[in-house]
């Protein structure tokens, strides 16, 4: 973390972005504890500076957003930081997303580059990351300060940023609905009318993909905002299966996902500390007592057990051709 830590502070484009991305495999790894707490919370201070200078890049700055908000909920701040302090936080997050909205004039941004945009949808997603995990009283007070400009993100002319803030409603309903059934944004039918054209967008201008990735993503944000119905998706990994029937669900583990990449199916079979957040229970163990082995470790099994079988089958031959021969 020393050395993390000085590639934040003292390095140049590119590894500084790593090593915050970095920071979050270490948190994943290690999980919670108050050797580990202690450690992260300073250094997501550090990551908060980071992201919030503007001479910064906005890859780098991005990624230190990405790390912020893991870090954080990983290890407890989210859960045990004075209120003050974690409003500063989201606060800082929100205040650099909401450069996607609309200007003074009510006209869209028109003068931001795809880097930035990547970062104002990486802040807001780390700002819905950590609202998993805070008072409802809070959220509720947060939705009603943040519901419109919400709104204007779901404008934006960027696919992601645009999906990342329909998620982000929805997942301010879900929580809202739960101390308040009949829980709405003060522009809800407005809102409902621009949810439905982003469910049913066949605009030619915007890609293809982006379009059936767009309409895939709304029709389920609709479905939440319109009749309170959670998404369900069902994650197979191993001999075990994950379902995400909720929008924290969802944004936790999608949280994870760019994290640990390919190693995210090992984690969520071996690590207590994702098996705890999706309330997996401890973690599977095959006849002998040890947990099954990975995909990797199989398939060299598997290309060991070939070769073996070609060797044998390579002497069979060469017992034949000698009998034949005779």
């Amino acid at each position: 973390m020393d050395i993390i830590e000085k590639s934040v502070k003292k390095g140049k484009g590119e590894e500084q972005g790593v090593a915050a991305i970095l920071s979050s495999v270490v948190a994943t790894t290690l999980g919670p504890g108050d050797e580990t707490e202690a450690m992260f919370k300073d250094f997501s201070a550090l990551l908060l500076t980071t992201m919030s200078d503007a001479s910064s890049s906005p890859s780098v700055r991005g990624k230190c957003a990405d790390a912020i908000g893991l870090n954080l909920f990983i290890h407890g701040d989210a859960r045990t930081t004075d209120t003050k302090d974690m409003e500063a936080v989201l606060d800082s997050l929100s205040s650099i997303f909401c450069g996607s909205c609309f200007k003074g004039n009510g006209q869209l941004q028109t003068n931001l580059t795809p880097a930035t945009t990547a970062m104002h949808a990486s802040c807001l997603m780390s700002w819905s990351l950590l609202l998993t995990v805070q008072s409802t009283s809070m959220v509720i007070s947060l939705a009603e300060r943040l519901g419109k400009k919400m709104s204007e993100l779901l404008e934006s002319p960027d696919v992601d940023l645009r999906i990342a803030a329909g998620e982000t409603i929805a997942l301010l309903y879900e929580i809202c609905r739960e101390a308040d059934a009949e829980f709405e944004l003060d522009n809800h039918y407005d809102l409902i009318d621009k949810l439905k054209q982003l469910a049913t967008d066949h605009q030619k201008f915007r890609a293809k993909k982006d379009r059936r990735v767009q309409r895939s993503s709304f029709r389920d944000i609709l479905k939440t905002v319109e009749d309170g119905r959670s998404p369900s998706e069902v994650i197979k990994f191993s001999r075990e299966r994950l379902c995400l029937d909720s929008w924290c669900k969802k944004r936790q583990y999608d949280s994870f996902c760019p994290i640990l990449g390919s190693g995210m199916n090992l984690h969520l079979t071996q690590n207590d500390l994702l098996r705890d957040i999706f309330s997996m229970g401890s973690a599977l163990v095959t006849e002998n007592g040890t947990t099954k082995s990975s995909k990797f470790e199989r398939h060299l099994e598997n290309v060991a057990a070939f070769k073996a079988r070609t060797k044998i089958r390579g002497k069979l031959r060469d017992k034949r051709a000698d009998v034949i021969d005779s």
